[in-house]
């Protein structure tokens, strides 16, 4: 098998890593009611990884030393375990979480007019951001769903920080309840809305979302009303991988990250609400004409349409031959690599 990103040895079915793995693969599909795109492969990391990555459809790569032995270590110990060695393990569990929920995601068509490109900026913040606050909402459960809180004692003592993505996950999460209040729906509602749409069309399906229920009676304008909503979201989530990961300044703190992600978003989202009523006149504005115009026009409809009828039986052979010419065009296929998230 070959990879657009690095691995290490594989794990193979039968071994305690990978059917405690599949346990909790097996327990996020039943926590959030949707259906994981991992492909049963499991590897480990190279040596350089201390995380986890979701190869998109394809196979779970976790890091051996902060993640699987830990977790190997905390069922086999025979002494008690260390207060570090509960803190390894419950890191663990959330990193496998985290990864879980990311093959939750489908790709999307990244093709489409109104797609966000896998890699992106845009794309990377709303899908690590939505992983993260999953993962650290459910994480619990899933350590009670699989047992683990009887076989590690105080495991559930901890509290895990997501600090690593607090830029991320402090916009989503304020995005999802500024749309819940544009939309006058329950954020929870807001957020199973993204959650179950693709990855490439999250950001239209988040402007949709504002369309329904604020612009209902202009939907047939929807490609453009969505063009003007997701633009502000998508730039200002866009904007935030520069204060994530390896990006973030040495000097700035992981609250002060997640300041700076929640000032992104509030921006967003009311440049979202500005943009409503201006949005509402233009396009009944262009309505109105349009209505205007189709009953001042109607009487030369019949006229133009005997002329009308003559074209289209004239254009049909060349409309023939045109069709029998594209067939014989054989298009490349385009190989889609698989691509990770962290």
């Amino acid at each position: 098998m070959r990879f657009s990103v690095r691995v290490g040895a594989e794990v193979l079915p039968g071994t305690p890593e990978y059917e405690w793995v599949s346990s909790v693969v097996a327990a996020v599909e039943r926590r959030t009611g949707r259906t994981s795109r991992w492909d049963r492969r499991l590897y480990e990391g190279p040596s350089d990884q201390s995380g986890g990555k979701a190869v998109a459809n394809g196979p779970l790569i976790l890091a051996r030393k902060n993640v699987l032995d830990p977790v190997v270590r905390a069922y086999t110990a025979q002494a008690p375990l260390t207060p570090d060695e509960i803190v390894a393990a419950r890191q663990a569990v959330y990193v496998t979480v985290h990864e879980a929920v990311h093959h939750l995601s489908d790709a999307g068509d990244e093709e489409a007019p109104d797609a966000v490109w896998h890699g992106s900026p845009a794309e990377i913040a709303l899908e690590e951001g939505l992983a993260d606050t999953e993962a650290v909402r459910i994480e619990m459960d899933i350590i009670r769903d699989i047992g683990m809180d009887r076989a590690v004692p105080r495991i559930l003592d901890l509290h895990i920080s997501a600090a690593e993505y607090s830029a991320y996950n402090q916009a989503v999460d304020d995005v999802v309840h500024g749309l819940a209040e544009l939309t006058e729906q329950h954020p929870d509602d807001v957020r199973a809305v993204i959650h179950r749409t693709p990855m490439a069309q999250r950001y239209a399906a988040m402007a949709d979302l504002v369309i329904d229920h604020r612009l209902g009676d202009l939907t047939e304008h929807r490609a453009e009303l969505r063009a003007r909503l997701a633009e502000p979201l998508r730039s200002g989530l866009g904007a935030l991988p520069r204060y994530e990961g390896h990006d973030r300044p040495a000097e700035m703190s992981p609250q002060q990250a997640a300041d700076i992600g929640a000032q992104h978003a509030q921006r967003a989202v009311r440049e979202v609400g500005r943009r409503l009523p201006q949005l509402r006149s233009q396009y009944a504005a262009v309505a109105d004409m349009q209505r205007f115009l189709g009953e001042h026009t109607g009487h030369s409809t019949a006229a133009g349409a005997g002329a009308g009828a003559g074209g289209a039986a004239a254009g049909a052979g060349a409309a023939a031959s045109g069709a029998a010419a594209a067939a014989a065009v054989v298009l490349p296929f385009r190989r889609e690599l698989g691509r990770a998230v962290e």
